[in-house]
């Protein structure tokens, strides 16, 4: 009998190494890209109802036209060269400009689904629903649940996913993806509260379009205006120990701030490349408080007052901040060994990271 046991033990002592051996794991960060063909775009409609954003629509046709193939490609060779593995690309959504109109919404849809398809880049795309992905109304939301929800599917190879709440789990590290734009039928804080407590991932990271902490001098964020929605969410993302990555403000942002229930760390990332050259940028913003409403002095002088205010009663709970105008991308990794969480971000189409932060000492 002895013999047996310790043939069982010596079997079980070389099988666990491959069983329990701790794994490392990328993931590629996109921020928003508005992804835009000038053909995707009912004109009759956006000059009767959004002429003010022409512009900012020919400036999406034309990054699109220069740099999305070859960032494409530039993000295929990312997947291939990098170690840890690249497990799959997570954009935080407006992955489209939208503004397509009534007659076109479809279309585009179809269109942003092409380019994904097309992308080459071998891994899955986890999406987030943006603003712009769904701001032609009621056909752009139908466009969005009859292309986006089965793309969803698809790249998670989960068919019971049916809106824009889901989550994404590789090993040891779930996403959860909240739609902020549809909370008639689904309260994306609850969802998120119950999806993350039934999870038994060690490493978890909510996804949601726009920030959960402001850090711009826009000073956007969720629940801006509903304190109690806002503070079910921070007690909903501390509890629960959830990463924040967002987008929505073209902007890299790293943030740590405290709450009665523990930190929160969020992550922002834009990927709005209009110039593939520009790597880096000395203009980096470290001091959080009120200056930051001033930073961009054009943008709505009548609510500077408010802007400020706000900030100044975020500023004691915030713990590190540093933010910044540059297009890129992130590379998020993980490595299980140490429990190691590190982000890097790339400005433009640089291979040198830009700037690179230890996620998990800031976590603590």
């Amino acid at each position: 009998m002895k013999k047996i046991n310790h043939f069982i033990v010596i079997f079980a002592l070389f099988m666990c190494p491959f069983a329990m051996r701790a794994q490392s794991s990328s993931f590629i960060l996109l921020g928003d890209t508005h992804y835009d063909k000038m053909e995707d775009h009912d004109f009759q409609w956006v000059n009767t109802y959004q002429a003010a954003d022409l512009s900012q629509i020919e400036g999406y046709t034309a990054n699109t036209k220069t740099n999305w193939d070859d960032f494409m490609k530039l993000l295929g060779n990312v997947v291939k060269t990098s170690s840890p593995q690249i497990k799959s690309v997570i954009q935080l959504g407006d992955i489209s400009e939208g503004l397509a109109g009534d007659s076109k919404a479809d279309q585009m849809a179809k269109s942003i689904m092409s380019a994904v398809d097309n992308s080459g880049l071998g891994v899955p795309w986890i999406i987030a629903k943006g603003n712009h992905d769904v701001t032609s109304g009621d056909p752009a939301k139908l466009a969005f649940n009859n292309n986006y929800i089965p793309m969803f599917r698809k790249q998670t190879g989960n068919n019971s996913i049916n809106s824009a709440n889901y989550s994404y789990k590789v090993g040891n590290i779930e996403f959860f993806v909240c739609d902020y734009y549809e909370r008639s039928d689904v309260d994306p804080i609850t969802w998120l509260d119950n999806a993350a407590k039934a999870s038994t991932a060690t490493y978890k990271f909510a996804i949601f379009h726009q920030p959960v902490i402001p850090v711009t001098e826009r000073c956007w964020h969720m629940y801006s205006t509903d304190d109690v929605s806002r503070q079910r969410l921070l007690q909903v993302m501390a509890t629960n120990k959830l990463i924040a990555l967002v987008g929505h403000l073209h902007r890299y942002s790293v943030v740590r701030r405290t709450t009665q229930w523990g930190p929160i760390v969020q992550i922002m990332a834009s990927s709005v490349i209009s110039n593939r050259n520009e790597v880096s940028t000395s203009n980096v913003i470290t001091q959080y408080g009120t200056s930051i409403a001033a930073n961009l002095p054009t943008y709505e002088p009548t609510t500077l007052e408010d802007r400020k205010a706000m900030l100044t009663a975020e500023k004691p709970f915030v713990t590190y901040y540093k933010q910044c105008t540059l297009h890129g991308y992130g590379l998020l990794n993980i490595d299980e060994a140490t429990s190691r969480i590190e982000f890097k971000y790339f400005g433009g189409f640089s291979c040198t990271p830009f700037d690179t932060v230890d996620i998990s000492a800031l976590t603590e």
